[in-house]
């Protein structure tokens, strides 16, 4: 019996230290550039267990920021994405177009989930989703570079998105904007950030 205490013992003091020397560590900024635009995510571990810090930075150069501000007149409108190559791209409804020019998408995973908390107006979380009107925010500040910090919490347990390289936190982040724009036609496009990672150590 004191042997099989002694055992029990021996385990739960490997069990609960192991417990106290978990944590979360980043593994790096994911960074897109396209068109003159550039897209930066930061994932941080923060004080509180399991509770992680996202920042988000979109900057555009000059000339694509003026670009922005082209009105919708009578073009056909079309939505270009990297992730299909389509010889005719969708057409967008002027509706359509207005509420997806200038947004970004943040969508997480399974498992995770975001933490309530004071955002700006130009930011609307719904389920798994945050969307965050940058062109919007990019007016308000007049500045053609924003960024947005906000929390969300994993659970460290959740095994369906996990790799080599750390935990998957989200399923993407994309951004639309005005790629070119006449007379006869507006064309938008999608813009994709590689999902950021963060491990989790034992």
């Amino acid at each position: 019996m004191k042997i099989f205490t002694a055992i029990l013992l021996i385990w739960l003091s490997i069990t609960f230290s192991s417990t106290d020397a978990a944590h979360w560590e980043s593994t790096g900024v994911a960074t897109m550039k396209q068109d003159g635009i550039t897209m930066t995510e930061t994932i941080t571990p923060t004080s509180k267990e399991h509770v992680l810090s996202v920042t988000l930075e979109v900057s555009m150069k000059d000339e694509r920021w003026q670009l922005q501000d082209v009105p919708f007149g009578q073009q056909e409108i079309l939505l270009l994405s990297p992730l299909v190559i389509a010889p005719s791209p969708p057409r967008l409804s002027r509706e359509e177009a207005q509420e997806e020019k200038g947004r970004l998408l943040f969508r997480l995973c399974k498992g995770v989930r975001f933490v309530d908390q004071q955002l700006p107006a130009d930011v609307i979380i719904n389920d798994d989703r945050l969307c965050w009107q940058v062109e919007e925010a990019m007016q308000e500040e007049k500045t053609n570079h924003v960024q947005l910090s906000f929390l969300i919490e994993a659970d460290p347990h959740e095994s369906g998105y996990q790799s080599e390289s750390g935990h998957i936190i989200q399923l993407y982040s994309d951004f639309i904007y005005v790629k070119a724009a006449d007379d006869k036609q507006m064309i938008l496009q999608k813009m994709v950030v590689p999902s950021g990672k963060i491990r989790y150590w034992y």
